[in-house]
């Protein structure tokens, strides 16, 4: 939302960061959010974060960095580098990578590009579909094998984490 000074429609927000997600997983087999992907009628979605940027999840996170007016979503601030340190240097050139080649182009154009190019999305009457990301994984190219290996290897990290963490 930081790059457009007037503000930008929420679902050309959530498009853009849905297909970062998907940018990100292609190029390092890793996304950056790992959030819970569904298919919706206007195509997919990272759930989470459309959660966040609609206030309904740790408002108080988000609104330090989004504004909303009406359905517009603004930078709530001057960002700078350090706004993002948990961010990696990568994250922040998918993202930039995804603005260089969808920026320009409106909500609903989005929601026609997602629903053509993305092979993971299903078409839906409304209803939530979960896209699961070993499916998103072999949609961009990877072969189911070692789709299920990243998959594997990240719950692996996660059990370990939460040891870390208990």
């Amino acid at each position: 939302a930081a790059k457009a000074d007037k503000g930008m429609d929420k679902l050309k927000v959530v498009k853009l960061l849905y297909l970062a997600e998907r940018m990100h997983l292609a190029s390092y087999h890793a996304g950056m959010v790992w959030d819970d992907l569904f298919s919706l009628k206007n195509g997919p979605v990272p759930s989470s974060t459309l959660n966040g940027i609609d206030g309904n999840i740790h408002p108080e996170v988000w609104d330090e960095y989004l504004g909303k007016h009406g359905n517009k979503r603004f930078a709530a601030r001057q960002l700078v580098r350090d706004d993002f340190d948990e961010l990696s240097n990568a994250e922040l050139r998918t993202l930039e990578a995804i603005w260089q080649e969808h920026g320009h182009r409106s909500a609903g154009q989005l929601v026609e590009y997602t629903h053509r190019e993305c092979a993971e999305y299903t078409e839906t009457d409304g209803r939530r579909v979960p896209i699961r990301y070993e499916d998103l994984l072999v949609a961009v190219g990877l072969p189911k094998d070692d789709a299920m290996q990243v998959m594997a290897d990240l719950e692996a990290w996660r059990q370990a984490e939460a040891v870390l963490h208990s």
